[in-house]
């Protein structure tokens, strides 16, 4: 986990802007904040044991899982704090950070 915030930490320095710094300081303290958040959470969502063992996510099955869950919380504090008009902009933020490909494009 705190490999990622290092990723998004250096990912960010590195961004060539299409959106104010505002707007990409706010989007990045969201990411931070639900990536702190993600450590806190230290209750598996599912009980030990419960799972049968050909059912277990591989290793990029679980990278892929907590990406989607550190955006996902992310979004909801942005939209808490900034209504949910800051989505597209986020969104192209995430497009920057992310290389300009979405992704699906990435998988191939």
């Amino acid at each position: 986990m705190r490999i990622t915030l290092f990723f998004f930490a250096f990912l960010t320095i590195r961004v060539i802007a299409t959106v104010d710094d505002a707007t990409r300081q706010i989007v990045q303290e969201a990411l931070m904040e639900a990536l702190q958040r993600m450590d806190l959470a230290t209750e598996p969502s599912v009980s030990e044991g419960s799972i049968v063992d050909s059912q277990v996510a591989n290793e990029d099955s679980k990278k892929l899982q907590f990406n989607a869950e550190v955006l996902e919380l992310a979004s909801q504090i942005l939209v808490e704090k900034y209504g949910v008009g800051i989505l597209e902009q986020a969104n192209e933020v995430l497009q920057e950070l992310n290389g300009g490909s979405s992704s699906e494009e990435s998988d191939k």
